[in-house]
């Protein structure tokens, strides 16, 4: 690993150990969560990809509204996301530094052939950027809470966009309510994810990363809330509400 590396060893061990699991909501890894978040963080990227992606127009009644488009998912885990951006069309490649969750995605990708083109890579969003790849768009949705160096980190993100390229982030806030719910509750209280799964102090706050992403020439066009309820499948977008999770557009300028 690099010395300046953005990939914390100790992050990346605790989503390997869930690599048997990525697939099976039922499990007590945490990944139900990750399984119950993934279509309303779909309909954001695909809400937002028609109104910003500058290479193509989106026919917004399109099933595919990604078609065409290169696609990269930073800290792609088993591939749910990834999955998910390929049924509309999306020609991802997911990267993560676990070799066990890339190996997890690569098979359960090649059950479907709506899927089974991803490209999914053991290596980092740095490794890319050492490979001058870029694309269309770039998702990091729930990973910058997990790595170190976050401004290291957004400046790769930028780096993987073409011009005009979308990014989209989503993490958790920096906020007394996301202590209580994330930490005290969802991890000790109510065990949906393994104790020691975050860490409140690594948590951003909304203004931070909108600073983060505005120093790297970045345009953010929109930080909704993602608000609900673990037990109730009714998870929905909130401009008002970002003090627990939320998700992010942004474009390069």
């Amino acid at each position: 690993m690099r010395r300046f590396s953005t990939v914390n060893k100790a992050e990346v061990s605790k989503f390997t150990r869930a690599a048997r699991d990525w697939w099976k909501p039922e499990s007590n890894t945490g990944v139900g969560l990750l399984h119950q978040l993934n279509p309303i963080r779909v309909k954001y990227i695909r809400e937002q990809a028609i109104a910003h992606v500058k290479k193509a127009p989106i026919d917004p009644q399109s099933p595919w509204p990604l078609k065409g488009l290169r696609v990269l998912d930073v800290g792609c885990g088993g591939g749910i996301l990834s999955e998910a951006l390929a049924r509309i069309g999306a020609q991802v490649t997911g990267v993560d530094p676990g070799q066990a969750n890339v190996e997890a995605a690569t098979e359960h990708a090649l059950g479907d052939h709506e899927t089974a083109k991803n490209r999914y890579i053991c290596s980092t969003a740095e490794d890319l950027v050492a490979q001058n790849e870029t694309f269309d768009i770039v998702c990091a949705l729930e990973v910058v809470e997990h790595v170190d160096n976050v401004p290291s980190f957004i400046q790769q993100l930028t780096q993987l966009l073409e011009p005009n390229g979308v990014l989209f982030m989503s993490t958790i806030n920096r906020t007394p309510a996301s202590y209580l719910t994330t930490i005290l509750a969802v991890e000790h209280i109510l065990r949906l994810v393994p104790p020691g799964t975050h860490d409140w102090n690594k948590y951003i706050q909304t203004h931070e990363l909108k600073g983060e992403l505005e120093k790297n020439g970045m345009v953010v066009h929109d930080i909704s809330g993602i608000v609900g309820d673990p037990f109730v499948t009714g998870w929905r977008l909130s401009h008002d509400c970002t003090g627990v999770n939320y998700i992010l557009c942004a474009t390069k300028k």
